[in-house]
């Protein structure tokens, strides 16, 4: 796959309408010019605010690109990276095993709706967390804006931000619940409902997001119990560990 040698020519094959894979690859070559030979991170922030420039100075490159975005993100299903990525998706070793390797071996494939997949394709390089690393507030506010978020007050990934706490509190709940933790926790009814009262309180937390206007109070207050019972449900699990002693 060639990567175009300058941002005029990528920017020439930008289209919203674009077939999905299309749109895929289009961020794989933008990335790939991005980041050059990887030698230099400054390098890469660089080419960032080129195409963040050329984005603020182009009404129209604007809107095409605020279109692909939004067409980017209705493709894929941000739950997998947000809530799956990096997680074992098989309990036994021997099938996690065999599962991670043929995703080493085999190449990615930019036809796909998982974001974990193509999370990985876009970002295969140690030095992406070099440069992401290093990427400030302000440049993060301006491209924000040119894809148009901070003018429309659009928010495409709260939904799948949600989603994806609400997948996780679910497979604390199924671990905590399973009969390998559930007999071996001290006070196993106490403990349990400790796992059955996160539901209750992400619950709270989801009304209080969702609530308009927003109450910031009880927001800031839902997300203090969350927090707390997250860190409850830890300690009841890592009460397993006496067993193994």
């Amino acid at each position: 796959m060639a990567t175009p040698s300058t941002l005029a020519a990528l920017i020439d094959t930008l289209e919203p309408d674009a077939p999905q894979v299309e749109r895929h690859l289009w961020l794989v070559r933008l990335l790939d010019w991005m980041r050059g030979d990887r030698s230099s991170v400054a390098t890469t922030l660089e080419r960032l605010q080129l195409l963040i420039e050329r984005l603020e100075s182009d009404a129209e490159l604007r809107a095409r690109a605020q279109a692909w975005w939004l067409a980017l993100l209705d493709g894929v299903d941000g739950t997998t990276l947000l809530a799956d990525h990096g997680f074992a998706q098989r309990p036994a070793f021997l099938s996690e095993f065999f599962n991670r390797l043929l995703h080493h071996v085999l190449p990615a494939t930019p036809q796909t709706r998982d974001a974990s997949e193509l999370y990985t394709l876009l970002f295969p390089h140690a030095f992406d967390a070099a440069w992401l690393g290093r990427l400030d507030e302000e440049t993060e506010r301006r491209l924000a804006a040119a894809l148009g978020l901070s003018a429309t007050g659009s928010r495409p990934w709260r939904a799948a931000l949600e989603e994806s706490i609400a997948c996780c509190v679910s497979q604390i709940c199924a671990i905590g619940y399973a009969p390998e933790l559930r007999l071996r926790m001290g006070d196993s009814s106490r403990q349990l409902q400790t796992f059955r009262q996160l539901l209750v309180d992400f619950e709270t937390l989801r009304q209080a997001l969702q609530r308009r206007p927003l109450d910031e109070t009880a927001l800031e207050n839902a997300v203090a119990s969350f927090k707390a019972r997250l860190d409850a449900c830890r300690q009841a699990a890592a009460g397993v560990y006496a067993h193994l002693d």
